[in-house]
Protein backbone atom coordinates (compact mmCIF):
# COMPACT_ATOMS: atom_id res chain seq x y z
CA UNK A 1 0.00 0.00 0.00
CA UNK A 2 1.60 2.93 -1.03
CA UNK A 3 1.70 6.44 1.40
CA UNK A 4 -1.72 7.89 -0.09
CA UNK A 5 -3.77 4.52 0.52
CA UNK A 6 -2.90 4.74 3.46
CA UNK A 7 -3.80 8.25 4.47
CA UNK A 8 -7.31 7.41 2.75
CA UNK A 9 -7.54 4.21 4.89
CA UNK A 10 -7.62 5.75 8.49
CA UNK A 11 -8.10 3.72 11.65
CA UNK A 12 -11.37 4.39 13.29
CA UNK A 13 -13.86 2.89 15.56
CA UNK A 14 -14.94 0.54 13.68
CA UNK A 15 -11.87 -0.39 11.98
CA UNK A 16 -10.71 -2.38 15.25
CA UNK A 17 -13.51 -5.07 14.64
CA UNK A 18 -11.71 -7.86 12.54
CA UNK A 19 -14.72 -9.04 9.89
CA UNK A 20 -12.31 -11.21 7.97
CA UNK A 21 -13.53 -10.27 4.35
CA UNK A 22 -14.30 -13.41 2.52
CA UNK A 23 -11.75 -13.13 -0.42
CA UNK A 24 -14.27 -16.00 -2.24
CA UNK A 25 -16.90 -13.01 -3.17
CA UNK A 26 -13.95 -11.37 -5.27
CA UNK A 27 -12.20 -14.69 -6.41
CA UNK A 28 -11.33 -14.73 -10.24
CA UNK A 29 -14.22 -17.77 -10.73
CA UNK A 30 -16.79 -15.18 -8.51
CA UNK A 31 -15.66 -12.36 -10.66
CA UNK A 32 -17.02 -14.01 -13.92
CA UNK A 33 -20.48 -14.29 -13.01
CA UNK A 34 -20.75 -10.31 -11.07
CA UNK A 35 -22.89 -8.04 -13.26
CA UNK A 36 -24.25 -5.05 -12.19
CA UNK A 37 -26.60 -3.08 -14.18
CA UNK A 38 -27.26 0.99 -13.48
CA UNK A 39 -29.74 3.00 -13.92
CA UNK A 40 -29.70 4.64 -17.87
CA UNK A 41 -28.55 1.17 -18.70
CA UNK A 42 -25.17 0.85 -17.86
CA UNK A 43 -23.92 -2.54 -17.03
CA UNK A 44 -20.44 -3.08 -14.83
CA UNK A 45 -19.06 -6.44 -14.86
CA UNK A 46 -15.27 -6.95 -13.87
CA UNK A 47 -12.39 -6.46 -16.14
CA UNK A 48 -9.73 -9.14 -17.99
CA UNK A 49 -6.72 -9.18 -20.15
CA UNK A 50 -9.30 -9.55 -23.01
CA UNK A 51 -11.34 -6.66 -22.92
CA UNK A 52 -8.60 -4.07 -22.83
CA UNK A 53 -9.09 -2.06 -26.22
CA UNK A 54 -7.49 0.69 -28.03
CA UNK A 55 -9.90 2.71 -27.19
CA UNK A 56 -9.73 2.08 -23.88
CA UNK A 57 -5.51 3.12 -23.91
CA UNK A 58 -6.32 5.88 -26.22
CA UNK A 59 -8.70 7.00 -23.68
CA UNK A 60 -5.85 6.77 -20.78
CA UNK A 61 -3.54 8.56 -22.90
CA UNK A 62 -6.19 11.66 -23.26
CA UNK A 63 -4.25 14.00 -21.22
CA UNK A 64 -7.70 15.45 -19.71
CA UNK A 65 -8.08 12.16 -18.19
CA UNK A 66 -4.86 11.74 -17.45
CA UNK A 67 -4.15 14.76 -15.60
CA UNK A 68 -6.34 13.11 -12.95
CA UNK A 69 -5.01 9.69 -12.49
CA UNK A 70 -1.66 8.52 -10.90
CA UNK A 71 -0.38 6.37 -12.83
CA UNK A 72 -1.05 7.68 -16.59
CA UNK A 73 0.00 11.09 -15.56
CA UNK A 74 3.28 9.51 -14.61
CA UNK A 75 3.61 7.15 -17.69
CA UNK A 76 1.84 6.56 -20.84
CA UNK A 77 -0.33 3.84 -21.20
CA UNK A 78 0.19 0.58 -23.70
CA UNK A 79 -1.40 -1.98 -24.61
CA UNK A 80 0.91 -4.06 -22.71
CA UNK A 81 0.57 -1.98 -19.55
CA UNK A 82 -2.78 -1.78 -19.37
CA UNK A 83 -3.41 -5.75 -19.87
CA UNK A 84 -1.03 -6.53 -17.00
CA UNK A 85 -3.00 -3.65 -14.81
CA UNK A 86 -6.25 -5.37 -15.81
CA UNK A 87 -5.40 -8.76 -15.15
CA UNK A 88 -3.33 -8.02 -11.67
CA UNK A 89 -7.14 -6.63 -10.75
CA UNK A 90 -8.46 -9.85 -11.64
CA UNK A 91 -6.47 -12.09 -9.97
CA UNK A 92 -6.58 -10.18 -6.71
CA UNK A 93 -8.98 -11.04 -4.55
CA UNK A 94 -9.42 -8.11 -2.49
CA UNK A 95 -9.83 -5.65 -5.32
CA UNK A 96 -12.26 -5.64 -8.46
CA UNK A 97 -11.77 -3.35 -11.49
CA UNK A 98 -15.77 -2.97 -13.12
CA UNK A 99 -15.89 -1.91 -16.86
CA UNK A 100 -18.58 0.34 -17.08
CA UNK A 101 -20.06 -0.40 -20.08
CA UNK A 102 -22.48 1.77 -21.76
CA UNK A 103 -24.01 1.55 -25.23
CA UNK A 104 -22.74 -1.70 -25.59
CA UNK A 105 -18.91 -0.22 -25.49
CA UNK A 106 -16.53 0.13 -22.80
CA UNK A 107 -16.52 3.75 -21.55
CA UNK A 108 -14.65 3.62 -18.20
CA UNK A 109 -13.65 1.92 -15.10
CA UNK A 110 -14.36 1.80 -11.09
CA UNK A 111 -12.28 0.24 -8.76
CA UNK A 112 -12.94 -0.97 -5.92
CA UNK A 113 -9.32 -2.43 -3.42
CA UNK A 114 -7.21 -2.63 -0.81
CA UNK A 115 -10.28 -4.15 0.82
CA UNK A 116 -9.12 -5.44 4.58
CA UNK A 117 -10.31 -7.25 7.38
CA UNK A 118 -12.21 -4.41 9.12
CA UNK A 119 -14.83 -3.70 6.59
CA UNK A 120 -13.02 -1.00 4.54
CA UNK A 121 -11.85 -0.41 1.05
CA UNK A 122 -10.83 2.33 -1.57
CA UNK A 123 -12.64 3.45 -4.60
CA UNK A 124 -11.83 5.13 -7.79
CA UNK A 125 -13.26 6.09 -11.09
CA UNK A 126 -11.99 6.95 -14.40
CA UNK A 127 -14.51 7.84 -17.22
CA UNK A 128 -12.12 8.13 -20.21
CA UNK A 129 -14.27 8.33 -23.06
CA UNK A 130 -15.57 12.23 -22.81
CA UNK A 131 -18.01 11.77 -24.77
CA UNK A 132 -20.24 10.66 -22.26
CA UNK A 133 -19.20 13.10 -19.79
CA UNK A 134 -21.34 15.49 -17.92
CA UNK A 135 -24.33 13.30 -18.41
CA UNK A 136 -23.72 11.86 -14.62
CA UNK A 137 -22.65 8.73 -15.49
CA UNK A 138 -19.82 9.23 -13.02
CA UNK A 139 -22.18 9.36 -9.44
CA UNK A 140 -24.42 6.85 -10.62
CA UNK A 141 -21.66 4.30 -11.24
CA UNK A 142 -20.03 5.32 -8.32
CA UNK A 143 -22.83 4.58 -6.39
CA UNK A 144 -23.87 1.15 -7.91
CA UNK A 145 -20.48 -0.19 -7.20
CA UNK A 146 -21.08 1.58 -3.46
CA UNK A 147 -23.99 0.01 -3.12
CA UNK A 148 -22.48 -3.61 -3.93
CA UNK A 149 -19.68 -3.20 -1.61
CA UNK A 150 -21.49 -2.94 1.50
CA UNK A 151 -24.91 -4.83 0.75
CA UNK A 152 -23.06 -7.65 -1.00
CA UNK A 153 -19.49 -8.14 0.34
CA UNK A 154 -20.50 -7.04 3.47
CA UNK A 155 -17.91 -3.63 3.67
CA UNK A 156 -18.40 -0.87 6.43
CA UNK A 157 -16.55 2.02 4.36
CA UNK A 158 -15.62 3.08 1.57
CA UNK A 159 -12.69 5.75 1.10
CA UNK A 160 -11.78 7.86 -1.96
CA UNK A 161 -9.70 10.92 -2.98
CA UNK A 162 -9.85 13.26 -6.46
CA UNK A 163 -7.13 15.91 -7.39
CA UNK A 164 -8.49 19.26 -5.95
CA UNK A 165 -8.37 20.27 -10.21
CA UNK A 166 -10.62 17.03 -10.98
CA UNK A 167 -13.98 19.18 -9.68
CA UNK A 168 -16.14 17.00 -12.21
CA UNK A 169 -14.66 13.70 -9.75
CA UNK A 170 -15.39 15.85 -6.71
CA UNK A 171 -18.74 16.65 -7.82
CA UNK A 172 -19.57 12.63 -8.49
CA UNK A 173 -18.41 11.38 -5.30
CA UNK A 174 -20.63 13.66 -3.34
CA UNK A 175 -23.56 13.40 -5.89
CA UNK A 176 -23.03 9.53 -5.34
CA UNK A 177 -23.52 10.00 -1.50
CA UNK A 178 -20.07 10.00 -0.47
CA UNK A 179 -19.31 12.84 2.73
CA UNK A 180 -16.34 15.30 2.68
CA UNK A 181 -13.77 14.24 4.99
CA UNK A 182 -11.81 17.40 5.05
CA UNK A 183 -9.80 16.12 7.96
CA UNK A 184 -7.78 13.90 5.81
CA UNK A 185 -7.31 16.00 3.11
CA UNK A 186 -3.32 16.55 1.84
CA UNK A 187 -1.02 17.20 -0.82
CA UNK A 188 1.24 15.42 -3.11
CA UNK A 189 3.92 17.19 -4.86
CA UNK A 190 1.81 17.31 -7.91
CA UNK A 191 -1.76 18.58 -6.18
CA UNK A 192 -4.23 18.50 -3.46
CA UNK A 193 -5.91 15.26 -2.49
CA UNK A 194 -9.77 15.81 -1.43
CA UNK A 195 -11.12 12.89 0.78
CA UNK A 196 -14.81 11.52 1.32
CA UNK A 197 -16.36 8.27 2.50
CA UNK A 198 -19.62 6.39 2.41
CA UNK A 199 -20.70 3.77 4.74
CA UNK A 200 -24.25 3.36 3.14
CA UNK A 201 -25.93 5.81 5.31
CA UNK A 202 -26.58 8.40 2.85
Amino acid sequence: MTRRQRRLVWPTATSSIRCMFDTTLLAPSAKSSIQLRVEGGAVLRPLQEQDVSDGYVIGLNDPRVSQTLVGPRKQRQTLESVRAYVGLNWRDDRSVLFGVYIDSALRGTVRLYHIDDAGNAIMGIALFDANYWGRGWGSRCIRRVADYAIRELGLRRIVAGSYERNIAGIRSFAKAGFRRTPERDYADEYDRWITCAFTGSA
